[in-house]
């Protein structure tokens, strides 16, 4: 049995509306394209990069996919990028996007608590935050 033949296709008209509303057309800033050149060599590994970059700068993007597969490119695929003359400078675009994401993911969480906790929790948290800044 193929593996289409086993899940039998959904057609939703509210997901297709989303996919159209949500398609962008995403522009990797050349600031980090020297990631992809260094990954150029190798098909598949820059295939993977590339796909990761423009999720990442994706207005809408996928922060589990961006987590997992920078994980992967700067944990599991360091070796390949260290000899690299320009390591230096690969190393220190990875960190850029890795604390990037990082400063999102936690204002992301505070907008989100804002929304959902109590007041009184709110207040706590703020407290914190001021004290520990």
């Amino acid at each position: 049995m193929k593996k289409d033949e086993r899940r039998p296709s959904i057609r939703s008209e509210a997901l297709e509306a989303n996919l159209r509303e949500t398609r962008a057309d995403v522009e990797i800033p050349a600031e980090f394209r020297p990631l992809l050149e260094a990954a150029r060599p190798h098909r598949g590994r820059h295939d993977e990069l590339k796909r990761l970059l423009e999720e990442y700068f994706h207005p809408f993007r996928d922060d589990e996919f961006v987590v997992e597969n920078m994980a992967l490119q700067v944990l599991g695929r360091w070796f390949r990028y260290r000899f690299k003359p320009e390591r230096g400078l690969l190393f220190s675009l990875f960190a850029r996007l890795l604390c990037d994401l990082a400063q999102e993911g936690e204002q992301h969480a505070e907008r989100l608590l804002a929304q959902v906790a109590p007041p009184r929790v709110q207040g706590e948290v703020a407290q914190q935050a001021r004290e520990q800044g």
